[in-house]
């Protein structure tokens, strides 16, 4: 005889395995209650296989990992430019606006004070 639930097969004529049978003790149904039970399957329910990638051939394993590498090394460049621009943009909304450098100002130290 097969399970109820899993469509494993019992031992000594039993409705449900005994590991359904331990999970459903955790949700105990009280005497008397009327319980649909489904109809009984002729075969055990085969559980779905997972499906797999066959193997790669050593040529296609290098090609795969180099789009990875490519992916990486740019997605590091990217990172690295939105990171300067971040950093750029913070700098300039931290610092006071007489200590920023304006285009076309001399910035050289004069010592006698004179223009």
């Amino acid at each position: 005889m097969n399970c109820l639930k899993c469509g494993k097969e019992t031992q000594n004529q039993q409705v449900f395995c005994n590991h359904c049978l331990q999970g459903m003790d955790a949700y105990p149904v009280k005497p008397g209650t009327a319980v649909h039970l489904p109809h009984r399957p002729e075969q055990p329910i085969s559980k779905k296989q997972a499906h797999r990638r066959k193997p790669l051939n050593p040529e296609d394993q290098i090609s795969h990992l180099r789009k990875a590498v490519r992916r990486l090394v740019t997605l590091a460049v990217l990172m690295a430019v939105l990171l300067t621009v971040l950093g750029a943009m913070l700098v300039r909304n931290l610092l006071p606006e007489d200590q920023l450098q304006q285009p076309g100002r001399n910035y050289a130290i004069n010592r006698n004070n004179t223009p």
